[in-house]
């Protein structure tokens, strides 16, 4: 009240002086309503539009209404992904090339890019950890769960379960030599081609269609003629176009789905040392459906050759993750099926293997290819090499 009575004294004051009235009210009108701006501001205190920012370390802040929310109710906020290093580069060396059926031309070789680099061991501890296993649930990990996973130790698995080694054909006599090792795959389906690949010197390793018909009476003949045999399992391709086969491994598949169709594939025949993917350059790019089939054979003793159908492929690291034996191509012989080519081809291979001790080449029972192997074969060992069977290159990488 004294307040009051004060300032009506003060603007009788004013008036006397000959201030206008007009200014006097005005002035009130101002006071007044900074007066109700403060009261409101510290009853309900400051609106949405003015939260304090705090600098978060995304670089996209965190309001102080974020403060007091419970963490789960907070809107979800991706960090962002920077590279040490800068982004990874892809392995150069490696001649490019799709499997047959795929479309694609291999990458010319030169002499810098037809020596493959040898890939380093991963420095990873080796520890127990629970993605190393099925999750409760008994689904497999998603992909960015398996990506993160360091290598995982397993039991022992006992001698007789190990077929890739029951199953090897025997080497030796290597002494220091280059080893290269020939694998002709889509076998089974065309039995005369099929039955003229089974009479060239060996061993080679013969990777046979599950599809295929009168398997077993094929793969025995195979192995008493001294080769080893794959399973050439079928696998999606990025193209919606080609025509994978039946049973093939599809991505959008239940992890039970894809082992049901691999288990199919495996009981075709019998004395195999494991599987080479037919097709797959999309499959093998999905981490989560490869680890479902390294996991299946790991169980069965079984090995993995990686074609390499394309440069995206996880098969090679999922299999070293889950400790089971693998080796990858390095050559297609015949994408372009000429018997000119095919020498070509075979001239990379041999050069790739006096660089770094060994080669992996992949043809197909082609006119072509058949013809130049039955003249190429016979002198592998005059040429300075030995020819070797895939798990022998399986064994030097372990």
């Amino acid at each position: 009240m004294k307040l009051g009575w004060g300032l009506l004294q003060r603007m009788k004051q004013r008036l006397s002086r000959g201030l206008s009235l007009p200014l006097v009210i005005a002035f009130l009108s101002l006071c007044v309503g900074v007066g109700v701006g403060v009261g409101m501001t510290f009853l309900f205190g400051p609106s949405e539009g003015g939260q304090a920012v705090i600098a978060g370390a995304d670089g996209q802040g965190i309001s102080q209404a974020d403060e007091i929310v419970p963490r789960k109710a907070r809107p979800f906020r991706p960090p962002r992904v920077v590279f040490k290093h800068g982004p990874p580069k892809r392995r150069v060396g490696e001649l490019g090339g799709r499997s047959v059926g795929e479309k694609s031309v291999p990458e010319q070789a030169t002499a810098e890019n037809s020596v493959p680099r040898q890939p380093a061991a991963e420095q990873v501890p080796v520890v127990r950890t629970a993605g190393a296993a099925e999750n409760k649930d008994g689904r497999v990990p998603a992909p960015q769960e398996v990506a993160a996973l360091p290598s995982a130790t397993f039991p022992p698995i006992p001698d007789d379960r190990l077929r890739w080694r029951r199953n090897a054909v025997k080497v030796s006599n290597l002494d220091g030599r280059a080893m290269i090792a020939v694998v002709i795959d889509d076998m089974g389906l065309d039995r005369a081609r099929s039955a003229r690949a089974i009479a060239l010197p060996g061993p080679l390793t013969l990777a046979y269609l599950p599809y295929g018909s009168d398997l077993r009476r094929q793969t025995e003949a195979a192995r008493a003629a001294g080769h080893e045999l794959l399973v050439h399992v079928s696998m999606e391709p990025e193209s919606v176009d080609e025509d994978p086969g039946p049973n093939a491994l599809i991505g959008d598949l239940e992890p039970k789905d894809i082992l049901s169709r691999l288990r199919w594939a495996l009981g075709r025949f019998d004395g195999y040392v494991g599987i080479s993917n037919h097709m797959g350059s999309k499959f093998t790019g999905d981490a989560e459906g490869m680890t479902t089939v390294v996991r299946e054979l790991r169980a069965e003793g079984l090995m993995f050759l990686d074609s390499r159908t394309t440069q995206d492929s996880v098969g090679t690291r999922m299999a070293r993750r889950f400790g089971v034996p693998n080796a990858r191509r390095h050559v297609f012989l015949d994408n372009e099926a000429l018997t000119e080519t095919v020498r070509q081809r075979l001239g990379e291979v041999e050069l790739i293997a006096t660089h770094t001790g060994f080669a992996v080449a992949i043809g197909h029972p082609r006119d072509a290819t058949l013809e130049v192997l039955e003249e190429w074969l016979p002198d592998v060992i005059a040429r300075g090499f030995v020819l070797v069977p895939i798990s022998a290159i399986a064994m030097r990488e372990r």
